[in-house]
């Protein structure tokens, strides 16, 4: 069911007896309101390009530095990457930690910073 009042809540903050209600009119008393939603990989921007290079789901297969694979030079970040791990805003942030790091260590000729799903990194 949809939330038909989540205009009145601040998302992701603490605020004692919210009632969210549905838009089947369910009513649910809570203290937090987390916003999930549910993603489809758009694709369209890269697929024609990259279409041998995509996962099933839409996303570009990466190796551990992030970088698409068979190309040193570009990188996919946040949903467009094939990574096992929940698709996030959050995870997208460290994704771009390490693609930056990777880029500049890639201009100076310095070793690239491995992604590691589920563990913090900057």
């Amino acid at each position: 069911e949809r939330v038909s009042n989540l205009e009145k809540f601040t998302p992701n903050c603490f605020q004692k007896d919210m009632v969210i209600r549905t838009e089947k009119g369910t009513e649910i008393t809570a203290d937090m309101v987390i916003l999930c939603t549910g993603i489809k990989i758009n694709s369209s921007a890269y697929a024609s390009a990259f279409g041998d290079k995509m996962a099933s789901n839409g996303a570009l297969r990466v190796n551990q530095h992030l970088q698409l694979e068979g190309y040193e030079n570009i990188y996919a970040i946040g949903d467009c990457a094939d990574l096992k791990e929940p698709k996030m805003a959050y995870h997208a942030g460290l994704h771009a930690n390490v693609v930056v790091t990777n880029i500049v260590n890639s201009l100076k000729n310095k070793s690239l910073q491995a992604y590691q799903p589920g563990k913090a990194t900057w």
